[in-house]
């Protein structure tokens, strides 16, 4: 069994913006180890300092969607296939 952790949305929404975890963490008002940990699911962020990263990232949907692993995030952003197609 590995203990690997999948990648989670905040930490590829982070790259897509191409901002370091160190600009980040200076942006929201935590350290650079705080960022690591959420991003690596480790630690969940308080509910006010999630959504400073959402900001950051300039995320405008549900900031706990940051905290899912990447591909359920797309999974859950797909379009809804209908019944029989």
């Amino acid at each position: 069994m590995s203990a690997r952790k999948a990648t989670l949305t905040i930490q590829v929404l982070r790259r897509e913006v191409d901002l370091t975890q160190i600009e980040v963490a200076q942006q929201v008002g935590v350290t650079q180890p705080e960022i690591s940990m959420y991003e690596r699911g480790y630690v969940r962020p308080p509910d006010d300092i999630l959504s400073r990263i959402g900001e950051v990232l300039r995320y405008q949907g549900d900031p706990n969607d940051l905290l899912l692993p990447y591909g359920e995030y797309i999974r859950k952003r797909l379009p809804k296939s209908k019944e029989g197609f």
